[in-house]
């Protein structure tokens, strides 16, 4: 298993540090083949660098907060299945891209899904999975709310 999660992780690298195999497959393609070449090749080696850093500090954030919170609401498996089931987690919901609210049904539905086979209470499964919904999606909403209305006042 990990040996195939290794695979995986260097075949993404090489498909995004070695565009040539990229550049190669849109090439020979029809004409929106060739539109993605275009907007693909725009950006250096660098930029992407950076934006698959920022990418991986996120996931990073998020997967130790969702962590966390399981461990506080009591789910007692072991710390490598639960990173694997929170990573499985993203994957899925990334398939579906959703408003936040319905995100969170989606991410809830997910989580009960595949914590089933590990015997794990459906409360603390939806507690977990609401309060990391909480802390990344309502409460910047709300601190982003405060300051627009501030800047709307001190416009006036």
């Amino acid at each position: 298993m990990n040996l195939l999660l290794l695979l995986g992780i260097v075949l993404l690298l090489v498909a995004l540090f070695h565009d040539w195999l990229i550049l190669h497959i849109l090439r020979k393609q029809t004409k929106i083949g060739r539109w993605v070449h275009k907007g693909y090749f725009r950006y250096s080696l660098r930029q992407i660098g950076i934006i698959a850093g920022l990418t991986l500090l996120r996931i990073g954030i998020y997967s130790m907060q969702f962590y966390l919170l399981n461990r506080f609401f009591g789910i007692g498996v072991d710390w490598q299945i639960q990173l694997a089931v929170i990573f499985s987690i993203f994957l899925f919901q990334a398939f579906f891209p959703l408003p936040a609210m319905l995100g969170l049904l989606m991410k809830s539905e997910i989580a009960l899904f595949l914590w089933a086979s590990y015997g794990v209470n459906e409360i603390s499964i939806l507690s977990g999975t609401f309060f990391l919904w909480i802390i990344n999606v309502l409460l910047p909403g709300l601190i982003g709310l405060f300051y627009l209305k501030k800047i709307l006042n001190n416009k006036n």
